[in-house]
């Protein structure tokens, strides 16, 4: 299997198997970023994901994949621009919990159906630059300067909002009663 360095050196010289298996490598990631923006169920998912892919594929030179984790960093910052088009266009719709353990097996999903619904609704009272922070930590396990290279903030905004954003869901979560009982 050809490194993300050497794909992307082939893609930019207009070698489309290249290209293809570059966007083929990175789909999940994009998928599963936008699925938990936007909702599993969502009607757009696949059309912000199209869109994401497509503008990758047409702007391909403007790469630079001179350090680890650039390509990763690189087509979520297009999907996040997709998704603030799509935003613009459409309403806000809620994080979808299963989509957080969507990876998990059936079983898993079925016992933690409730800690999920919670979790969903101490998301959905987060400010939407607090769930994108958390959302690339915690579910899509991006580190702090790929987050920071995602989102165009600094690794201290990062943090800050990071920091925010789980002490507002450990307050939300239990003030509101949300925790397991």
């Amino acid at each position: 299997m050809a490194g993300a360095d050497d794909l992307v050196e082939r893609a930019k010289n207009g070698d489309g198997r290249a290209l293809d298996a570059l966007l083929e490598r990175h789909l999940p990631m994009v998928y599963r970023f936008v699925t938990m923006r936007l909702g599993r169920d969502h009607a757009d998912v696949d059309d912000v994901v199209q869109e994401t892919l497509i503008a990758a594929a047409s702007s391909i030179m403007s790469l630079r994949a001179e350090r680890d984790g650039a390509a990763p960093a690189w087509f979520l910052t297009i999907a996040r621009h997709k998704l603030a088009d799509h935003t613009r266009r459409a309403p806000i719709r809620h994080l979808d919990a299963e989509a957080v353990v969507a990876e998990s097996d059936v079983q898993q999903i079925v016992s933690d159906r409730d800690r999920d619904r919670r979790l969903r609704e101490a998301m959905a009272r987060l400010t939407s630059d607090q769930e994108e922070v958390l959302v690339l930590r915690f579910v899509l396990g991006f580190d702090l300067d790929q987050t920071s290279a995602i989102t165009g903030r600094t690794v201290g905004a990062v943090k800050a909002l990071q920091h925010r954003g789980l002490a507002s869901l450990e307050r939300i979560i239990k003030g509101a009663g949300l925790e397991s009982g």
